[in-house]
């Protein structure tokens, strides 16, 4: 089973520059970049970035630890 694709359009006002998405699935790193947010690739697995990657994601990271690290710069 799939998950959703996140429904952010319609929502845009509570965004801001303060938001980042952090997902693992191209489709919602799209969907991050089209809403105008900021997005970061999870790959917690081997081969796990190539698709995220491609769809844009600014960053990918491979742990939680990264996560921080990748919010710092």
């Amino acid at each position: 089973m799939q998950a959703p694709i996140p429904d952010i359009h319609g929502h845009e006002q509570f965004l801001s520059e303060h938001c980042v998405l952090i997902c693992g699935a191209a489709r919602d790193v799209k969907a991050g970049n089209a809403a105008g947010v900021p997005t970061i690739g999870y790959a917690n697995k081997p081969g796990k970035d190539a698709k995220p990657s491609a769809a844009g994601a600014m960053v990918i990271v491979d742990s939680t630890q990264s996560i921080g690290e990748a919010l710092t710069q």
